[in-house]
């Protein structure tokens, strides 16, 4: 058997998953973003700081992201039901969703995982606080012990007609991207 290069590799790895992973509704990321241009939210876990302030932004900038004619999902490792308390909590639970507990997702999408020592770094304990703050951290809102992967890290990705044609990979898992931005590219 002929082993392909590690880009072909890749790109079957990234083309398989975005068919075969499907929401909460029955989408693939294939199809949706065939519907619409779609900004893709990975998210690490589901009590990360980061990711809530991350889905408190994705709630203040909904309008003007669909207002672009882009739709918003999200991508977790958790359980739908899980996945739909989070959103709901930002007012995102009708949000396209996508349960990815084997990583294949974040994988195809080249998402990488950090170091222990990084996420623990001054410039991290920094970030929590301002994320803290940016998501008014949700007192009492909390689901029960970690659900995802803690060093995981974030990405969005625009998505149009099946192909990656915007994305924010942070260098660090207290960056943010820009949303608007990312929504405003041509597709």
């Amino acid at each position: 058997m002929k082993l392909l290069p590690a880009e072909k590799q890749t790109e079957f790895a990234y083309q398989r998953a975005v068919k075969e992973i499907v929401s909460k509704n029955g989408w693939d990321l294939e199809a949706l973003s065939h519907e619409a241009p779609t900004l893709v939210v990975f998210l690490r876990h589901f009590n990360c700081i980061y990711c809530r302030e991350s889905l408190a932004e994705l709630k203040r900038l909904r309008r003007p992201i669909e207002a672009e004619g882009v739709q918003i999902a999200a991508v977790h490792m958790g359980t739908d039901r899980q996945a739909e308390e989070l959103l709901s909590f930002f007012d995102l639970s009708d949000i396209e969703s996508f349960s990815d507990p084997e990583r294949r997702l974040y994988n195809a999408f080249g998402l990488e995982r950090t170091t222990l020592g990084q996420l623990l770094g001054p410039a991290s304990w920094l970030g929590m606080v301002r994320a803290g703050i940016r998501s008014r951290s949700l007192p009492g809102k909390r689901l029960k012990g970690i659900v995802g992967d803690v060093l995981q890290m974030p990405g969005v990705f625009l998505l149009s007609e099946g192909r990656i044609v915007g994305d924010f990979k942070p260098p660090r898992v207290d960056k943010q991207p820009e949303y608007l931005e990312l929504a405003a590219m041509e597709c």
